[in-house]
């Protein structure tokens, strides 16, 4: 019996697939990168970026006051980076490669 107590306290639970999202826009609309809804799931480490209707895998990094999320695109051509800031709302852009630019907008989390 011990031993089975002992393996069910090791044993990993499941827990539920939790989403959280931002809706970014910039102000004048310079780079249409910049308009863009960010999904976070797995707990933070996994996510993709909606943009102009389109579905993009991106790498997540979670920080204490941030969130990173790093997208290559599928020629590895470009990167995409934006990092929120989750006090205030606001995020940094930048984008190298083909594509090139940076820049400052608002996010507004619409889950949590």
């Amino acid at each position: 019996m011990k031993k089975a107590l002992l393996l069910l306290a090791f044993t990993p639970t499941m827990a539920l697939a939790q989403e959280r999202t931002f809706n970014c826009e910039v102000p004048n609309g310079k780079l249409p990168e910049m308009a863009v809804t960010l999904v976070a799931i797995d707990d933070g480490h996994d996510g993709y970026l909606m943009m102009d209707g389109e579905k993009k895998t991106a790498s997540v990094y979670p920080g204490l006051d941030s969130v990173t999320y790093l997208m290559f695109s599928d020629d590895y051509s470009y990167t995409l980076h934006y990092n929120v800031n989750l006090k205030d709302g606001h995020f940094d852009f930048s984008a190298s490669g083909a594509k090139s630019g940076w820049g400052r907008g608002t996010c507004t989390e619409v889950t949590g």
